[in-house]
Order: C-alpha cells, then sequence, then structure tokens
C-alpha cells in the first residue's frame, strides 16, 4: 500500500506538478505568443517610413531647382538695375561737364568785366570813391548797350510813323540776311531837317555780332547804299574815340550826334 501511495501523488504533490506543469505549458504559449507579436512588430516596423527610403526626394529636388531659378532672376534683376544705374552715372558726369563749361564761360565773362573796369578807372584816372563818375553804372549801361546798333543815313521825313520805319527796317534786315528775332526800334530825337539815326534793340549781343559781321551788305542796296551800321557806345566810349588822333568819317558823323 505504501508502494502504491508512494505511486500515487498526494493532492499536494499534484497540484504542485498541476501548477508546475500548467506554468510550463503557459510559458510556452507566452513565449509562442510573443515571438509572433515580435516577428509581426518587426515586419511592421520595416514597412514604415523610419526604415525605408525617403517618398519626398523628388520635391525636394523641385523645390532645389525653384529656388535656384529665383536666384538666377534676381541676378538678372540686379544685373539690369547696375547697367539702369551704370547709364544714369554717365548721364550725371555729362551734365557735371556741362555746368563746368558754363561755369569757366562765366569766369571769362567775370574776366572780361574786370578787363573792362581797369580800361574805365585808366580812361578816367579816377578812384571809386571820388564821386564823379560810377564805374558801376558805365559797366551796366555798357552791357545793355552792347544788344543794341545804330543805323546812320537811312532816309528819315518829319511825317515818318511807326509802321514806315517798321518797313523800312525789315527791308535792311533783308539785305543782311537776318533771319532771326525782329528787334525793336526807334528814332533817336525830334526830326529837325537831319536824318535821325536808328536804334535796333536785340535780345543778345550774337544778334549784334551777326549784323555787323554782313554789314558791308548795305552797299549793294540802291536804298542803303549810303547808311552805315555801328554799336551803340555810352558817353565814355565816344568821348575815348574823339581823343584818337586818327578818326573816320563814319566815327565822326557817330560823334556829332546826341543820343
Amino acid at each position: 500500500m505504501q508502494g502504491t501511495a508512494d505511486n500515487i501523488p498526494s493532492a499536494d504533490m499534484a497540484d504542485q506538478y498541476g501548477i508546475k506543469t500548467g506554468t510550463s505549458s503557459m510559458e510556452r504559449y507566452n513565449r509562442n505568443i510573443q515571438s509572433d507579436h515580435g516577428e509581426h512588430t518587426y515586419n511592421n516596423l520595416t514597412s514604415t517610413s523610419l526604415f525605408s527610403e525617403p517618398t519626398n526626394t523628388r520635391d525636394n529636388f523641385t523645390d532645389h531647382s525653384n529656388i535656384i531659378q529665383d536666384l538666377q532672376i534676381n541676378v538678372s534683376s540686379l544685373s539690369l538695375a547696375y547697367g539702369i544705374f551704370n547709364d544714369m552715372m554717365h548721364k550725371l558726369n555729362d551734365e557735371l561737364v556741362k555746368v563746368k563749361n558754363e561755369r569757366d564761360a562765366m569766369a571769362n565773362e567775370i574776366k572780361m568785366l574786370r578787363v573792362s573796369i581797369d580800361g574805365i578807372r585808366e580812361l578816367l584816372g579816377r578812384k571809386l570813391d571820388d564821386g564823379f563818375y560810377n564805374v558801376a553804372a558805365e559797366v551796366q549801361e555798357r552791357y545793355e548797350r552792347s544788344k543794341n546798333i545804330l543805323v546812320f543815313h537811312v532816309p528819315d521825313s518829319e511825317d515818318e510813323t511807326p509802321e514806315m520805319l517798321h518797313a523800312v527796317v525789315v527791308n535792311l534786315l533783308k539785305v543782311l540776311k537776318y533771319r532771326y528775332d525782329f528787334p525793336e526800334i526807334k528814332r533817336l530825337g525830334n526830326y529837325r531837317g537831319m536824318i535821325r539815326p536808328i536804334r535796333m534793340i536785340f535780345k543778345s549781343t550774337d544778334c549784334v555780332q551777326m549784323v555787323l559781321k554782313h554789314k558791308t551788305k548795305l552797299h549793294s542796296s540802291e536804298y542803303f547804299k549810303n547808311a552805315w551800321i555801328g554799336e551803340d557806345k555810352t558817353i565814355t566810349q565816344r568821348l575815348k574815340f574823339k581823343s584818337q588822333p586818327r578818326q573816320s568819317s563814319e566815327t565822326n558823323g557817330n560823334n556829332e550826334i546826341q543820343y
């Protein structure tokens, strides 16, 4: 009986054995489950983006191409802006050259005025503060008269009207081939049986020089063959001419007229 009893496990032993047996089965089951789960997890991981090749490589390449194109456009815009700026600088430089030339011309005019003032001082032999002569007034008067021309020995009459005088001057300027702005004109003094000179006032000294250059053409005209043209001198200038030892008949006639 004891042997038989020894062959039959007790309840405690059976329970213990059963637990051990159950535990071993569960462990094997759990290991199988864990193994399957691990394989499933691994398979899933290998299909995720973390372990796969990036899918946006082409998009990145397109973005880089767009950036490069934008940079090229910006560089082209900057090149165009630089070209425009360079042209503006050249134009500005040309304007500066013009300003410099005008400044040099003004400097020459100032130099000529100073020489004129020195000539007046030498002629009159006076100082500026003497009070007998105003040099500034002389310079101003010379400047104003430099735009004038006097025409002598043009037929005159007591009943001459402004319209008649205008027609005479128009014909005179045609003979001189003058085609610019018509000057202001007037007879000097009142008619007393003598031919009065005609004063023509132009807008610039260039017009005066042009008329003086062609004044000899008057000799080709039957009506103006006895006429002659001269500059409009100040009193000081006429006194200087009077003091000269040699005088032409034209200068003598000029000095005899009061204007």
